[in-house]
């Protein structure tokens, strides 16, 4: 019993490494195709400059679409990582993923959240991962089994 429960801690502890370490390529890539003046290291955490999706588009900076976009795609290329390591139950990990987020953004930054945008974007980034995720491990779990065909009227005429 307690190899599983260290068997699992570990492969969630590989989740949250490999989706930081996702974060930080994304960000990097987002800093140099923004053309950023100043790479700063809590830009994963920060909240307290994250766009407002109140206000139009026009008023956004670099820095905070930069933000928005890194955030949205570590949730979906970091998706892909995890499956690597977890092969069932990939909602539980964006779960934790996403609370742990939280915790260190709050610690981070020294505030605890309230930028609505914020928290949807994190929210709509968790269950993008949690559906692509489930769906990735169903697909690999049934490899095998499923075929696809696809039919016209006449060849399913013929067949009969």
């Amino acid at each position: 019993m307690a190899h599983i429960v260290l068997v699992a801690l570990l492969n969630i502890l590989k989740c949250i490494v490999s989706f930081y370490l996702v974060f930080y390529v994304v960000i990097s890539l987002a800093f140099g195709a923004f053309k950023l003046s100043w790479f700063d290291v809590r830009m994963p955490f920060d909240h307290v400059t994250f766009l407002d999706f109140s206000k139009c588009c026009s008023s956004y900076t670099d820095h905070q679409l930069a933000n928005l976009v890194s955030v949205q795609l570590t949730y979906f290329l970091s998706t892909w990582v995890i499956t690597f390591f977890i092969q069932t139950q990939v909602w539980n990990v964006a779960i934790i993923i996403t609370i742990l987020h939280t915790i260190l953004s709050s610690v981070v930054m020294l505030s605890f959240p309230i930028n609505w945008s914020w928290w949807v974007s994190l929210f709509f980034g968790m269950v993008l991962m949690i559906f692509l995720g489930e769906l990735v491990c169903y697909c690999r779990r049934n490899q095998g089994q499923a075929k696809v065909m696809f039919f016209t009227k006449q060849e399913e005429n013929d067949s009969e």
